[in-house]
């Protein structure tokens, strides 16, 4: 990583679709942005540099850290168990190259559970599946990793994430059914590009162990947000009727609509997508043809 930055050094851990999202607001900042993932990226900014690992066979020496280096947890947990030793085993080969000032982890709002109405980040996290329970272990492994070490460290739960390249298209094209029951439930999502900049706010400067919902704050129902992308790229809407192991029962478990106020007023967060309405219309224009 380069010195003389006019911001401190940014270490991405599981670089990905939002992970590139992020480096290129922070490379815009004028800080120095290293991204970890198992595969080389497609279309990486210019001037960001690139380490492949694997998390779950780290042989490899770890990159020298600089003490006010950021390091941004998007790795996702493994795909079984209870637990998640991914983060655990990857800080400490970090932690090899140098200590960071501070980890931002990556969370999701399973840890929430079947908790419904009003959800902000007082709701009791009660995981109600083994996700949820991968991703509070998780939680807890980045808190006692930052006692340990002296990080500061903070937590985003995030919704449902969408963007350029993350609609729906490929269920509406398929024609799948859509059960009512779950069509009227809230879904909460957030932008990529909002994503990038709640992440760039809490890697800069939220305080210590504080934790924050992501989210534009606008839970339309799911049905709705389905209906919306299928009208915009000219697509049927889903029809309604009951259906069995839908994927997206596991997110929409409960009648629930996140708070995320909090990341706006402590941070200053400024989203740039608080509206699907707006936001989908958007990208299915960039996304058309020229």
């Amino acid at each position: 990583m380069q010195a003389e930055q006019t911001q401190p050094p940014l270490l991405i851990v599981g670089y990905g679709y939002s992970g590139d999202a992020l480096a290129r607001r922070w490379l815009t900042a004028g800080g120095a942005v290293l991204g970890l993932s198992r595969t080389p990226p497609s279309d990486a900014p210019e001037g960001m540099a690139w380490q492949g690992i694997d998390l779950d066979r780290l042989q490899s020496p770890p990159p020298a850290i600089l003490p006010d280096t950021r390091v941004v947890w998007l790795a996702p947990p493994p795909r079984q168990g209870r637990t998640d030793p991914r983060l655990l085993q990857g800080m400490r080969w970090l932690l090899q190259g140098g200590r960071p000032e501070r980890l931002v982890y990556a969370s999701t709002t399973s840890v929430y559970g079947r908790a419904e109405g009003r959800v902000d980040e007082s709701t009791p996290a009660q995981p109600s599946n083994d996700r949820g329970l991968r991703r509070l272990d998780a939680e807890n492994t980045a808190l006692a990793l930052g006692r340990e070490q002296g990080m500061t460290v903070v937590r985003l739960r995030i919704a449902a994430i969408y963007g350029p390249g993350r609609l729906p298209e490929a269920r509406l094209r398929a024609g799948k059914s859509l059960d009512p029951i779950l069509a009227s439930r809230p879904s909460n999502r957030i932008h990529r590009d909002d994503l990038a900049e709640a992440l760039f706010l809490a890697a800069l400067r939220a305080p210590a162990d504080s934790v924050y919902n992501v989210s534009d704050n606008n839970p339309i129902a799911f049905g709705d947000y389905l209906d919306l992308c299928a009208d915009l790229m000219g697509l049927p809407r889903p029809p309604r009727a009951s259906t069995e192991g839908d994927s997206a029962a596991g997110f929409l478990q409960a009648q629930r609509a996140l708070d995320a106020s909090r990341l706006q007023r402590e941070l200053g967060l400024r989203l740039r997508w608080p509206d699907p309405a707006v936001a989908v219309p958007a990208i299915v224009q960039s996304s058309a043809p020229a």
